[in-house]
């Protein structure tokens, strides 16, 4: 909720998680493509990361699952 204060969307498409994570947008596809990036959801042609699940996935890195 914080995070969404701050200007954070709660849902975010490609380049916007690429800026958020501060990666290429490149990377963030080749995560996606390899399945080591955080979950995504297809809405019609648009890929959707939700915050939630994005900081989820912050979070199991840091106890070095990926």
């Amino acid at each position: 909720q914080e995070l969404v204060m701050s200007g954070i969307p709660p849902i975010m498409d490609t380049l916007q998680l690429a800026e958020f994570l501060e990666w290429s947008t490149h990377t963030v596809i080749s995560h996606r493509t390899k399945g080591t990036g955080p979950k995504w959801s297809r809405i019609g042609r648009s890929i959707r990361y939700q915050l939630s699940d994005v900081l989820d996935w912050l979070n199991s890195l840091k106890d070095g699952d990926e």
